[in-house]
């Protein structure tokens, strides 16, 4: 825990850093683990072992300052114990404190060489990595600072998508990036941060191919959601169908038909599974069951049709007489619907030009005739009407 709060004292120094880059990093530092903690145990102080330890914990006291360190003792344990790394640390620090900047990265590296381990060398090597905007080695000590720190992942995470977030630093950061975890953090940040669709698809492309985690869609959907959420729809499309290509081959605006499911929300269809009704897409169509006593949604797509009229057709088996089809602008109350029945059902209805994204549900109504109602859609086609 006190190396975790040495390393983020040395975080510290990022933030004047990244005011150089155009942004600001802060890190909080919390001392818990001081010196003094240290027992003398006679002439066992003289063991190099204890030396370094020594100058760890006043280091890591001091919030990285050197003035408390004893450098002599340093010397001589590194004499007695010529391949640990913590006496190139504090020489790297004291001459990066006297502006000798090359000096002390040879150090550094002369450090990181000898223990890979060292939270103390690679956080000044990420310091120094910031300060000189150089993106790639910055990548590369995040990325081992977060498996040997797990307490400051979210602050590490945080200053990966500020690298990537930069124009200077920005294509190299997202380059050199190596884990999926840290793809898929750093893309999702982007988007949390308000990322416009191109820097989002620019930032796609120089992170290459990864695993999007267990819950695909559900990742996706993240991606999209703040988009959405400003209402740049077609933004959010454009983002969507990099990680669904063909969902748009063909000249109808709504995808998946057939109801496979092979698309993921918003754009392609997201059912629901409630008290008062079910839905699942798959080989057999959308097929769910539903309470014929309440009102509830069963499967809805989001749809960017240009303004026109238009006619969606519904083949339905077994539907029942609460099952209906529902046309919405937005969030706004339905405009067009139609009772589902045994045969092809068609709708026409007229999107406006105040109409950007219409909402295309599969909703079921109250009847009142029995408890339960099962239903299979085997089909939906949705065509605009040339006059």
């Amino acid at each position: 825990m006190a190396q975790g709060r040495l390393v983020a004292a040395i975080l510290l120094g990022l933030a004047a850093a990244a005011l150089v880059l155009a942004s600001a990093l802060s890190f909080i530092w919390n001392t818990g683990r001081t010196a003094s903690g240290v027992a003398d145990l006679g002439g066992l102080s003289a063991h190099p072992g204890r030396a370094m330890d020594t100058a760890t914990l006043t280091f890591r006291h001091s919030r990285g300052e050197l003035d408390g360190i004893a450098m002599a003792p340093l010397r001589d344990a590194l004499a007695m114990a010529p391949l640990e790394e913590e006496p190139f640390v504090y020489a790297a620090a004291g001459l990066a404190n006297a502006g000798r900047v090359v000096d002390a990265h040879r150090l550094l590296r002369i450090a990181e060489e000898r223990n890979p381990r060292s939270r103390e060398a690679r956080a000044l090597l990420l310091q120094h990595a910031v300060a000189n905007a150089d993106a790639r080695d910055a990548v590369a000590q995040i990325e081992v600072l977060h498996r040997l720190e797990p307490e400051l992942r979210p602050a590490l995470s945080e200053a990966l998508i500020y690298l990537a977030s930069v124009p200077t630093t920005q294509r190299a950061a997202l380059a050199a990036i190596n884990e999926a975890r840290h793809k898929r953090d750093v893309l999702q940040g982007l988007a949390r941060w308000g990322a416009s669709p191109s820097m989002l698809l620019s930032a796609i492309e120089e992170l290459g191919e990864f695993d999007l985690g267990p819950d695909r869609r559900g990742y996706v959907r993240s991606l999209v959601n703040p988009l959405l959420a400003a209402e740049d729809w077609r933004g959010a499309r454009r983002v969507w169908s990099v990680f669904y290509p063909g969902a748009f081959d063909g000249d109808m605006p709504l995808v998946d038909p057939a109801f496979t499911g092979e698309y993921g929300p918003p754009f392609g269809w997201a059912t629901q599974d409630g008290r008062d009704g079910w839905a699942r897409t798959g080989d057999k169509g959308l097929r769910g069951r539903y309470s014929v006593l309440e009102q509830a949604e069963l499967a809805r797509q989001l749809v960017l049709a240009e303004p026109g009229r238009y006619r969606i057709l519904v083949q339905s088996v077994d539907p029942g007489s609460g099952l209906w089809i529902e046309m919405a602008c937005g969030s706004s109350p339905a405009f067009a619907q139609q009772q589902l029945g045994e045969e092809i059902q068609t709708v026409e209805f007229t999107v406006g030009s105040d109409c950007p994204a219409l909402n295309v549900t599969i909703a079921a109504r109250p009847t009142g005739s029995q408890s339960t109602q099962d239903f299979r859609i085997t089909g939906i086609q949705m065509e605009r009407i040339v006059p």
